[in-house]
């Protein structure tokens, strides 16, 4: 009838389309930490993984360089953001959360550490391990100080807190380039370290045993 498309179709075709993504982790890294990135910034990112059937929004959020996010369990934190105004709000957290998921998007936060973690030490100067001289040139050789029971009773409540914002399975906790030197050059760190008998993996190793021991 007038007004209707015209419909083509080929019969007896023995053709079959079968198509389903061959990984079932399709993501985008963004780094809020060494650049702030607006969140309708955060929101075009997701649109463009939807578009482009990628399923995975890596927001590595924290750095050495800045610590941008508002946490209730450790409300000095945001000290260590470039300024006041270039952090996020849980709201805007669940936003960016809520939007991806409408989008088939979910959304993997990172927290770097034991490493990189000169950003905790600007509110919770406890935290971080800053004797060691010939590093601390560089804000990214500080890392968390591993042997302190402070460290885990402040970071505890902090990463529950983040687990009940951030539904997803995965909780990136870092990692990498741990500067070892540092550790070495703290008095207490390698006291510990000779009456264990560890190696400076096993002292990392030791810290992500007693981070999942301390959490929910």
């Amino acid at each position: 009838c007038s007004g209707t498309p015209p419909q083509f179709s080929i019969q007896n075709t023995p053709l079959q389309v079968s198509d389903a993504p061959r990984f079932p982790w399709r993501g985008l890294l963004i780094d809020t930490a060494r650049h702030y990135l607006p969140v309708s910034t955060i929101l075009g990112a997701i649109d463009a993984l939807a578009y482009n059937k990628m399923n995975t929004l890596h927001w590595h959020a924290v750095d050495a360089q800045s610590f941008p996010i508002e946490s209730t369990a450790l409300p000095k934190i945001t000290q260590g953001a470039w300024q006041p105004s270039l952090v996020y709000s849980k709201d805007e957290m669940n936003q960016v959360i809520s939007y991806g998921l409408a989008r088939g998007v979910r959304v993997v936060i990172e927290f770097d550490t034991p490493g990189h973690a000169a950003s905790w030490g600007v509110g919770y100067p406890a935290l971080t391990v800053t004797d060691c001289p010939d590093y601390t040139h560089n804000i990214n050789n500080i890392p968390l100080n591993p042997i302190a029971d402070q460290t885990y009773s402040l970071i505890q409540p902090f990463f529950a807190e983040m687990a009940g914002i951030f539904p997803d399975q995965y909780l990136h906790f870092g990692g990498d380039e741990v500067i070892y030197g540092c550790w070495a050059q703290d008095p207490n760190i390698a006291a510990f370290v000779r009456q264990h008998s560890f190696s400076y993996d096993q002292l990392l190793n030791y810290y992500f045993q007693k981070l999942w021991a301390a959490l929910p």
